[in-house]
């Protein structure tokens, strides 16, 4: 009889489990009432035009049409700003140089600063035939040859040969700023040549100075004939160029 029984109340146990597991996956199986699914969603034009709003609340970014697609990162390659306002906005530096797709140029060696630190000034001295010299500019290289283009409109109004630095082509700016650029080949341009800025017109050559470096260019700028440091010139004025 007592076996009976216990038969009796595992069946009962093994009933109710089976009635509560089955009760439990109707309400596991509702549906969040803030979300619905892609196939419900695209049943009806309501349910597309949902869609198509979010998809317009994303293109509003600052990454996308909010910013730099709009006003942004396109009217820097526009030029629309002065270079020298966006010296301090890293992202912006290489498209307003026209640097668009070679991310490796980096700078190889600084202008030599009367004022600056001692290990910097040591890291601007030019070292060539048992002699060092200050860098009176700023060198870029690269592990490839990289396109050369000119900082602002201007005339070129020298071409030459450099013992140290090769292809040397020299661009007026104005009355007082002129730009060198220095251990070029490739060279596009003639002596009186109207330029205009950000046009390419050479590319960096090998620098013998240093074979380690498979590409380089020597940049310099001369403001009333004195050398300055052309990593300021983005935070200089256009009045100050004048």
């Amino acid at each position: 009889m007592i076996m009976k029984r216990m038969k009796i109340y595992k069946l009962l146990i093994i009933l109710l489990l089976l009635v509560g597991l089955n009760s439990c996956s109707g309400w596991l199986d509702l549906e969040p009432k803030d979300t619905t699914t892609e196939t419900d969603l695209f049943q009806t034009g309501d349910g597309y035009r949902i869609a198509l709003n979010g998809i317009y609340e994303q293109m509003a970014e600052t990454s996308l049409y909010g910013k730099e697609l709009s006003w942004g990162f396109l009217d820097v390659l526009a030029q629309t700003y002065m270079s020298y306002r966006l010296a301090n906005i890293t992202e912006y530096q290489a498209a307003v140089n026209y640097m668009y797709t070679n991310d490796k140029v980096k700078v190889h060696s600084y202008f030599y600063d009367f004022e600056g630190d001692t290990k910097k000034q040591l890291d601007s001295l030019i070292y060539y035939e048992n002699t060092y010299m200050q860098n009176n500019g700023v060198d870029y290289s690269n592990d490839e040859e990289f396109d050369v283009v000119s900082i602002l409109d201007g005339e070129v109004i020298s071409i030459e040969d450099n013992a140290i630095y090769g292809k040397v082509v020299t661009i007026k700016h104005n009355d007082n700023l002129k730009s060198v650029y220095s251990n070029v080949k490739n060279v596009l341009v003639n002596v009186g040549y109207k330029i205009s800025q950000g046009e390419i017109f050479a590319s960096s050559d090998t620098y013998k100075v240093d074979t380690k470096v498979k590409s380089l260019l020597h940049f310099e700028v001369y403001y009333k004939d004195n050398a300055i440091d052309p990593e300021n010139l983005y935070t200089m004025s256009v009045s100050d160029l004048k």
